[in-house]
């Protein structure tokens, strides 16, 4: 097995088999609802996906510190938690993922939570940001979300899908008045 960047493995897992084919499509957003122990061929994997240009958004475990969940603990990820999950670490974004509508198995649908709803949320934020501006790298992206976000009904800053996107397509988009309820990262 050899990727086009050289990596090279003869011991392939599931989530490397089905990354080649992903990063070959070239997506601008790829969501990682999962997390696991530290592997370093996902990790290569996930570096050169980044080389090319590819938004990593990555779910915490949170049922373990946010720094130890990989690959969301990876500088080159924006890693999400859910908003109410007691990950409020700087850095993190936090969005909405409890009783989340989503499809089931059986053709239905049912309420989920989770740092893997939060994530698929902000990676659709994320895709709507790079379609205002596609040249958003994944730190900026990052710091928008963070910029942008607004405090909930338990003062805990969530990602503002409206502020965010309207951030990426104002780059000189100033600060927020403080009577739209944000909270401001710094």
């Amino acid at each position: 097995f050899q990727a086009e960047d050289g990596i090279r493995d003869y011991k392939v897992t599931g989530v490397q088999t089905c990354a080649l084919p992903i990063f070959s499509q070239q997506p601008d957003i790829l969501n990682l609802s999962l997390a696991g122990p530290k592997d370093p061929m996902i990790a290569r994997l996930l570096r050169a996906a980044v080389s090319r240009g590819i938004v990593l958004v990555a779910a915490v475990d949170e049922d373990q510190p946010w720094q130890q969940s990989f690959p969301a603990s990876m500088p080159e990820v924006i890693a999400v938690a859910t908003a109410g999950g007691g990950n409020t670490s700087g850095g993190l974004v936090l969005a909405p993922g409890a009783n989340m509508l989503t499809t089931s198995p059986g053709a239905t649908y049912g309420f989920k939570s989770g740092s893997s709803m939060a994530t698929a949320y902000v990676s659709g934020v994320a895709a709507l940001m790079k379609e205002t501006t596609p040249g958003l790298t994944a730190a900026q992206i990052q710091a928008m979300l963070l910029r942008t976000s607004r405090l909930d009904e338990n003062q805990v800053p969530v990602v503002d899908l409206y502020l965010a996107v309207n951030s990426a397509a104002n780059l000189d988009y100033p600060m927020c008045p403080v009577s739209r309820n944000v909270a401001l990262k710094q």
